[in-house]
């Protein structure tokens, strides 16, 4: 029989106290549903994935500390769905940590009992208490990506989106200077993107000289690339985004397509 001093019992019992802390904090934090959406730490899946755009948004300048409430804002218009006929698209808006050893991840959102409504901005907007502000070390806005996939999130190679503000305020008109593209691959790579834009059915792209062979470190390492766009107007764009990885011969393409507005009120 094992006996414990007074001293030591003090000991082990203040341990279990901690140990039990320590657990019921990280079940709060664990990714889980939050009333209309999920949220919390998960665990990044990357098995057998080369590369993936993590985030595409509006170059607008974060607070540099974490407010108590973030809000995405987007719009979108119409999709075409499989039989052809104009619908409203499959929104599905992903917003997640870039480079962090804790993953954190915010997604099925449930838009309060009704559909994100085409060619209307969308709101939505939560608060950092319950996970983020739980983060050791805390992130700052600029270290989340968004992603609003217009297409469900199936395909990686062809995708559409809707351009996204993230910012601690819904209100304000913002003029669109720079997209954001932040991109991961799993080791050393180039990226080139050109910039097609839709005209009478057809795309042309150009490729600007800031915009080719940028280096990707690979690994934890996610690549932010900002897209400069003071020059387009409004209408339908698309990034063909090419991926050259170290010591793979195989050259990957992806097709980014959305709809730029330059003015959101």
């Amino acid at each position: 029989m094992v006996r414990f001093t007074r001293l030591q019992l003090i000991f082990f019992l203040l341990f279990l106290q901690v140990a039990g802390a320590a657990h019921a904090e990280s079940d709060m934090i664990t990714y889980q549903e939050r009333g209309n959406y999920w949220e919390g730490v998960a665990d990044r899946k990357v098995s057998g994935v080369k590369y993936e755009i993590l985030s595409f948004r509006v170059g607008n300048l974060l607070p540099p500390t974490l407010p108590s409430e973030l809000t995405i804002t987007f719009q979108h218009g119409i999709c075409d769905s499989p039989d052809s006929n104009h619908t409203a698209c499959s929104v599905a808006p992903v917003i997640q940590t870039l480079d962090r050893t804790e993953y954190y991840r915010l997604d099925r959102i449930d838009p309060s009992g009704h559909q994100w409504q085409p060619n209307r901005v969308c709101e939505f907007s939560w608060g950092t208490e319950n996970v983020l502000e739980q983060l050791s070390p805390r992130p700052a806005a600029d270290e989340l990506g968004v992603l609003v996939r217009l297409d469900g999130l199936a395909a990686r190679d062809n995708i559409r989106v809707a351009p996204v503000l993230l910012r601690d305020t819904a209100e304000g008109s913002v003029e669109v200077e720079t997209y954001v593209l932040d991109i991961w691959a799993h080791r050393k790579a180039t990226v080139s993107i050109g910039v097609g834009q839709e005209v009478s059915g057809t795309v042309t792209f150009d490729y600007p000289e800031s915009l080719q062979k940028i280096k990707i470190r690979g690994n934890s390492q996610p690549k932010q690339i900002p897209i400069p766009f003071n020059d387009y107007g409004d209408g339908e764009y698309e990034l063909l985004i090419t991926i050259k990885l170290k010591n793979d011969t195989q050259e990957y393409y992806s097709r980014l397509a959305f709809n730029h507005v330059k003015n959101w009120e």
